[in-house]
């Protein structure tokens, strides 16, 4: 409440309720896709949302509101999705990335080594990327953390209660990022909205997707 005092109650309901009346809508169609969830460039924002997305006049009625296609990409953009995976004051990168990880690209990811500090140095003017990278650069860690970091750091431009933002403490984000381990090759990308494209895109995701759903 401190750090984000407009995070009331009724902005989290508000949250939920747009990413259930997405899902229903997205869902009734006669032959839904799954890119209808992961790329829509649409959602209800209501006006308890639209200062969250940045929009001065969301749609009335409960219509849908067009996004805007540089900052926005379908379910995984919205604020409940990215609310939910942040810390109380902070993104919580690594909590973002493990949740990707393991229920969004259904990559095997173990627990840390016994006796590794898990805690972010509380570094001055330092974006929680560069926090991140500067704990977990060496070969200990990078066996999770080539996997994890990626799809954290493709999510820093939205702060932990889902708005967009181009610092942190100050400092310019870089969302860039490059992967090598899916099965079209290396996916190199600067941008959030780049990287879910091609993410989602991807035969991994869409095969993590259809083994999600049949364990649902």
């Amino acid at each position: 409440a401190d750090v984000f005092p407009e995070f009331t109650p009724a902005l989290a309901t508000a949250m939920i309720e747009e990413t259930r009346a997405f899902l229903t809508q997205r869902l009734s169609a006669a032959a839904p896709k799954l890119k209808d969830v992961t790329q829509s460039t649409e959602s209800f924002v209501s006006d308890a949302l639209a200062s969250i997305y940045g929009i001065k006049t969301p749609s009335k009625a409960g219509g849908l509101t067009q996004l805007d296609v540089t900052q926005r990409l379908g379910i995984l953009t919205q604020p409940a999705v990215i609310a939910s995976h942040s810390g109380p004051t902070t993104t919580r990168l690594v909590k973002r990335g493990v949740f990707f990880t393991r229920k969004m690209m259904c990559l095997p990811l173990g627990l840390p080594p016994p006796g590794v500090n898990t805690t972010l140095p509380m570094t001055m003017n330092a974006t929680e990327r560069q926090r991140v990278e500067s704990v977990t650069n060496n070969a200990t860690c990078l066996g999770c953390h080539a996997f994890i970091n990626p799809f954290g750091f493709m999510q820093e431009n939205y702060d932990a209660i889902g708005r967009w933002r181009t610092t942190d403490q100050g400092q310019p984000i870089d969302a860039s990022i490059s992967v090598d381990f899916l099965d079209e090759g290396t996916l190199t990308t600067r941008t959030p909205v780049d990287a879910l494209k091609g993410l989602t895109n991807s035969m991994r995701f869409q095969q993590c997707f259809a083994k999600q759903l049949f364990r649902f």
